[in-house]
């Protein structure tokens, strides 16, 4: 049974739409979504409250890409290796855009987390984004030890477009079996298929904050080549073989397009015995863990997403 939305989750979006409505029907390369673009990347985020941690490192990977890492205080040298990858649908988000999320997860989870400020579209269009946040987890897990996490449990982690990169990152280096194998990969309200053609695109394509319209900018920015929009690296739900991917905590949202596509990647993964948890978030939107930081979903989720770090500590390496 459906949901409602939520009286404040509905203010939201009237709000949103009253102050900056994506324009109707607009496509990558127009004046219209150009200024929208701007705007997005210009907007003022409201100050949050962060959870003071042991150390925050401002540090470069080898390929100079700015990561932000945060080691709580502990002298456990098993603890996992989180890199996270912000969402923004690659073209927008920065350091700043989940750092509450990173320090909550850190601490929570007594992990290691690498905030990774990856190259955006359309400025750098796939794979450049992919490329650095592929780069970005072998740099932690050269550096993992030395931060008191252990390399053989590293986890890719991130939202929406990040939540993209993250589980092409894992498909990527499951075709070329590279070791340590990644453990994990935790992928809230993901978007993984680009065909954009879910039951889901077409009940909540319009009305629920993040549109139809909205992703498909997103999708054209971001991939602006010739290349197969089916291709696993791009649209990573759909890879061949989900067996050898690393066990998957996947979360959607009920009122938001993307969530068929998520559902149905957890499924595949829950078939082949890889699915650590699954979650539907009933009455929520694209963004919910960010735009509510503070609402029970949101608190939920959260808890939900370190547990299961906390049960990775606990697992086996191969």
């Amino acid at each position: 049974m459906s949901v409602p939305l939520e009286e404040h989750v509905r203010r939201f979006i009237e709000g949103a739409g009253a102050t900056d409505p994506f324009p109707a029907g607009a496509r990558f390369g127009s004046r219209e979504a150009a200024e929208h673009l701007q705007r997005m990347r210009s907007r003022v985020r409201p100050p949050r409250i962060s959870d003071p941690i042991d150390r925050v490192l401002e540090l470069r990977t080898s390929a100079g890409t700015a990561v932000r890492v945060y080691v709580p205080a502990s002298d456990d040298s098993e603890r996992v290796l989180v890199v996270y990858l912000h969402g923004g649908g690659w073209v927008s988000g920065d350091l700043d855009m989940h750092d509450p999320t990173c320090r909550s997860l850190a601490i929570g989870a007594d992990a290691v987390v690498v905030n990774v400020d990856y190259r955006l579209a359309p400025e750098h269009p796939y794979p450049a984004p992919l490329d650095d946040a592929a780069e970005a987890v072998e740099w932690a897990i050269a550096h993992a030890e030395s931060w008191g996490a252990d390399p053989s449990r590293t986890v890719v982690a991130g939202t929406s477009a990040g939540a993209n990169l993250a589980a092409a990152v894992a498909v990527r280096r499951a075709e070329a079996v590279a070791e340590p194998a990644l453990f994990g990969q935790v992928l809230i309200y993901p978007v993984l298929d680009a065909a954009m053609q879910t039951a889901s695109y077409r009940e909540k394509a319009e009305g629920y904050f993040v549109t139809a319209d909205h992703l498909r900018f997103f999708w054209d920015a971001y991939v602006q080549s010739d290349v197969d929009r089916a291709h696993p690296h791009i649209s990573p739900g759909l890879a061949p073989d989900v067996s050898q991917l690393p066990p998957a905590v996947v979360v959607s949202a009920e009122h938001d397009p993307l969530r068929d596509e998520a559902d149905a990647f957890a499924e595949r993964m829950r078939s082949v015995d890889r699915l650590l948890a699954h979650s539907q978030v009933p009455g929520q939107i694209h963004g919910f863990l960010t735009a509510f930081a503070d609402s029970p979903a949101s608190t939920s989720t959260l808890r939900l997403v370190i547990d299961s770090l906390v049960r990775m500590r606990t697992l086996p390496t191969d």
